[in-house]
């Protein structure tokens, strides 16, 4: 089974910050951005990386 890191909250948090990109609005939901982006994108990169590693010697 495939794991999915990001979901349409995911998408919706990114086109609110489209609409609102500025460091105060930022500020106000950065809870949110941590759990529906930089978490599931660590996550990403930590279950690519051993992938990467056969490909990549400088990895």
């Amino acid at each position: 089974m495939t794991r999915q890191y990001f979901n349409q909250d995911t998408l919706d948090f990114l086109c609110q910050l489209s609409a609102n990109n500025n460091r105060e609005w930022f500020n106000d939901n950065k809870p949110r951005y941590e759990k529906l982006v930089r978490a599931p994108a660590l996550a990403f990169i930590e279950d690519i990386a051993p992938a990467l590693q056969l490909i990549s010697p400088r990895f």
